[in-house]
């Protein structure tokens, strides 16, 4: 419990993941649990990889995006 984190995504036009980092972590707990949750949303997003049913003329809206994962709200 109490786990956020905020990554930043970039894709290519054709959906494929660009790159992906955690840019901010709210842990309320150990920072070895932190890290865990951590790497296994970067694993996930790049698992998803690549995205589809992107409309390639909003390519701008879609090329960046924040995601933010919240750990109590997940299940």
């Amino acid at each position: 419990k109490g786990i956020i984190i905020k990554m930043r995504m970039s894709l290519e036009i054709n959906g494929q993941l660009k790159k992906v980092q955690v840019v901010d972590s709210n842990c309320q707990v150990s920072t070895s649990i932190c890290k865990l949750a951590e790497d296994t949303m970067l694993r996930a997003v790049k698992e998803a990889s690549p995205f589809e049913n992107l409309t390639i003329d909003r390519y701008d809206v879609w090329q960046e995006n924040i995601l933010f994962f919240d750990l109590d709200n997940m299940y």
